[in-house]
């Protein structure tokens, strides 16, 4: 809701005479510019104590809570320096919030400040005002639609939280810290209220300065994963390579509605066939300038690589490749030990691709004859929940509280929780080395893993 604009400053330089004359905005943007806002107690206490709650710092020269919420630095010098003007306006909204906008024209800059009763709180307090509240063991959630939500992703969060802690071997004091103070999870409807919160449309972030996971997927257990690895470290950079803080979130969490799984078979295909060398996205500039597609799978196969070999070893790599952005760019191949990657080379020879979908009959299998694709339902389907998933699918499909939907062709099959909206499990004919021939002219045949799905395939209802 937009509240009425109620002061319009035009600036031209800044100085010292301007705290001391001007308004309440004009003071605010003025402790931003010279790094006096914690100094000047313009920040909520209570905001300031809740970002950080968990106890993660990051070797920036500001207030965690500031991470992301300032004026950047590269502007606040052409400020200091007089060299463009910029503008404040001033809005009042409902519930005692406001927002200032600072804006700089010639250099197409702009950013918004919410504030809560005269005090600086982080854009989620006042987008998720009225929100549904929920909390699970180590989640707050907030909730824009109840509607595309459900309990279910709560508790494959809290196991994934389980399991990844296992891996980062999590003592029982971090966890139980986790368990008092929680990560947030704000859930949104679109990618139009992450815009809103964040100021950047995406379908999910994990925000540091806040210990909150933003985003439309209803468990992302990617940014999750972001969150996670820094909690364990506890006091690390701001930045690291892409190769590898991407790689570890696609390696334990997947990526976009894949599950790890599936996106470590992806990887080994695209390293294996040589589509991309792997080396070339270890460096930073690589890694930006391939597809998401390719990069993302990739880096996660050769940190699954490095977790499984010694977690420890992994962590300190992850450590070692982080820094300024500056140090970040300078960062090279050869830096890396070469057993590292001879040993990835070797890893590659004998890894073995996922078995959850199989065409031949094996111990703990499921047997799958069909003439198409199909839905599987559970005897007490979700009530009033919708799938994101299944409308992105399907558009004009009436959802009836599916829980698992088969795509099957000649070329593809797979397998999808519209549930947790994740793709499960995938098998794609052009990746295989031997390709395999599942349909007979009248019927896809093929198995699955008894342990994909959460139930005996024999207890759900087919449909088509």
């Amino acid at each position: 809701m937009t509240g009425k604009i109620i002061l319009l400053v035009f600036l031209f330089v800044v100085s010292s005479n301007i705290y001391s004359q001007s308004s309440f905005s004009e003071k605010f943007i003025h402790s931003l510019i010279f790094d006096e806002v914690l100094d000047k107690s313009f920040v909520d206490k209570e905001d300031l104590v809740y970002s950080n709650r968990l106890g993660i710092k990051y070797e920036v020269e500001k207030e965690k809570f500031l991470i992301g919420y300032d004026i950047d630095n590269e502007v606040k010098e052409k400020l200091i320096l007089n060299e463009v003007k910029y503008f404040i306006s001033e809005e009042s909204l409902d519930n005692n919030f406001s927002k200032i906008i600072f804006t700089a024209p010639e250099i197409n800059y702009s950013k918004d400040f919410y504030f809560l009763s005269g005090k600086l709180v982080n854009p989620i307090k006042y987008f998720t005002r009225g929100w549904k509240k929920l909390n699970g063991k180590y989640f707050q959630f907030l909730v824009s639609d109840e509607r595309l939500f459900n309990d279910y992703c709560i508790k494959k969060l809290e196991d994934f939280v389980d399991k990844t802690s296992e891996i980062l071997r999590l003592s029982n004091k971090e966890k139980n810290t986790l368990s008092k103070e929680k990560l947030l999870y704000v859930f949104c409807k679109n990618q139009d209220e992450i815009k809103s919160i964040t100021g950047y449309a995406s379908r999910g972030q994990f925000i540091l300065n806040y210990d909150a996971v933003v985003t439309t997927y209803s468990c992302h257990y990617h940014e999750v994963a972001h969150f996670l690895i820094n909690y364990k470290l506890k006091s690390l950079p701001l930045y690291l390579i892409p190769f590898l803080q991407e790689g570890f979130a696609v390696a334990v969490g997947g990526r976009g509605g894949q599950s790890a799984e599936v996106l470590a078979d992806v990887g080994y295909y695209l390293a294996r066939s040589g589509i991309v060398d792997y080396k070339n996205l270890f460096e930073a500039e690589g890694f930006k300038n391939e597809d998401a597609t390719i990069s993302y799978p990739i880096a996660g196969l050769f940190s699954r690589y490095l977790i499984v070999k010694n977690v420890d070893e992994y962590l300190e790599l992850y450590r070692k490749f982080s820094g300024s952005p500056a140090e970040i760019n300078l960062i090279k191949l050869n830096m890396i030990d070469k057993n590292i990657l001879a040993n990835f080379e070797e890893f590659l020879k004998t890894y073995k691709v996922s078995e959850k979908i199989t065409f031949d009959n094996r111990t703990n299998s499921q047997e799958i004859k069909t003439e198409k694709s199909f839905f599987l339902t559970p005897v007490n389907p979700l009530e009033g929940y919708r799938s994101i998933k299944c409308v992105e699918l399907i558009k004009d499909k009436e959802y009836k509280g599916e829980k698992y939907y088969f795509a099957i062709n000649e070329a593809e099959i797979n397998i999808y929780n519209l549930y947790s909206n994740e793709l499960i499990a995938s098998h794609v004919n052009s990746f295989s080395k031997n390709p395999a021939k599942y349909f007979n002219g009248k019927d896809y045949e093929f198995y699955i893993s008894k342990d994909l799905l959460d139930e005996d395939f024999n207890d759900l209802k087919i449909s088509y």
